[in-house]
C-alpha cells in the first residue's frame, strides 16, 4: 500500500515536472516572438526614416496621417 502512495507521488511529480517545462518553453519562446517583432518594427521605421531623409519617399503626409489615426496625436 505504501508503495503505491509512493508510486502515485512520483508520477504527479513527474507530470507536473514535465507541465512547468512546457510552460516554461511557451514563456520562452513567447518572448523570443515578441523580440524579434519588436527589432523587425524598429528596423523597419529606421529604413524608413533614412528613406525620408534622402527624399526617395513622395507620400509621406499620407502614412503620418496614418500613424496619427492609429497612435492619436504625435507630433513629428
Amino acid at each position: 500500500m505504501l508503495d503505491l502512495y509512493i508510486g502515485s507521488k512520483i508520477k504527479t511529480l513527474r507530470l507536473q515536472k514535465k507541465i512547468s517545462q512546457s510552460q516554461l518553453c511557451d514563456n520562452f519562446m513567447n518572448r523570443v516572438w515578441s523580440t524579434l517583432i519588436i527589432s523587425f518594427l524598429t528596423s523597419c521605421i529606421i529604413v524608413f526614416f533614412q528613406f525620408y531623409k534622402t527624399g526617395f519617399l513622395i507620400n509621406v503626409d499620407h502614412f503620418f496621417i496614418i500613424i496619427n489615426s492609429l497612435f492619436g496625436s504625435i507630433s513629428f
